[in-house]
């Protein structure tokens, strides 16, 4: 199985699988257990932050790649 631990803290886009559907997730990779990753996300609402995270086995990982860290910024 691939580990993460070099992108621990970075932005990272996900792809994985949930049942018949491959999902796409942004967010920062909060921890890696070497059986599942944690991915932090944020959501900006009416001036609030929320957040969110989502535990991602690793067999569902379809791919897992650093992504582009001004997408991840709040709007102004």
């Amino acid at each position: 199985m691939p580990c993460y631990p070099s992108l621990v803290g970075k932005p990272v886009e996900v792809v994985y699988r949930l049942g018949f559907v491959n999902l796409l997730v942004n967010g920062i990779l909060f921890a890696d257990s070497g059986q599942f990753i944690l991915l932090e996300q944020h959501l900006y609402e009416q001036g609030r932050v929320r957040t969110f995270y989502s535990k991602i086995p690793y067999p569902c990982i379809v791919r897992l790649s650093e992504s582009n860290p001004g997408g991840t910024s709040p709007p102004t």
